[in-house]
């Protein structure tokens, strides 16, 4: 793992973003999922006023974050990015509809976010290898814009910690 990352079956355009070391394995991984949806819909340029975006992910929990209007969560990133994305709808005037993705088809998106060890031309060549039917035509991988990733820093240092499992038996 390490990082976030996602794309966009309608424009091609994918990202991914390694987490600062400090902050690798504490955030609470469904936030995290929650956050690249969001993410991946901030990132797309073009997208009409009311439109409806439509976000897939492989977490439940994300998904109904993604669809609730009356969002609470005492988790504090999830409330920054709930806040974040619907100013982000509403400044746009778009809607957003989120579906679940089962995990074991989301090859790409975990790849982007896991798979550091492989430089962007390598991730492209081998999604088109591994999944050519979900790889589009014009798929790249673009940095993401320092507004977002400052957005992201804001809010990771938010993040709840985790709390080590207790010791087994002895």
């Amino acid at each position: 793992g390490g990082g976030l990352g996602g794309y966009c079956l309608h424009c091609g355009k994918a990202w991914r973003w390694l987490i600062p070391e400090a902050y690798r394995g504490t955030a609470v991984n469904n936030t995290l999922e929650f956050l690249s949806s969001v993410i991946t819909v901030m990132v797309e340029e073009n997208l009409p006023a009311y439109c409806c975006v439509v976000s897939q992910t492989d977490s439940t929990t994300g998904k109904g974050w993604l669809k609730k209007s009356n969002f609470y969560d005492p988790i504090k990133p999830n409330m920054g990015i709930a806040r974040w994305f619907g100013k982000f709808l509403i400044d746009k005037e778009i809607c957003s509809y989120s579906q679940f993705f089962e995990g074991k088809k989301n090859i790409i998106a975990d790849i982007l976010s896991r798979d550091w060890h492989l430089s962007d031309e390598e991730i492209i060549a081998f999604l088109r290898f591994v999944a050519p039917t979900q790889v589009p035509q014009d798929f790249r991988i673009c940095p993401l814009p320092s507004d977002i990733v400052s957005m992201i820093l804001s809010l990771l240092p938010l993040r709840p910690k985790t709390t080590p499992l207790p010791k087994a038996p002895i």
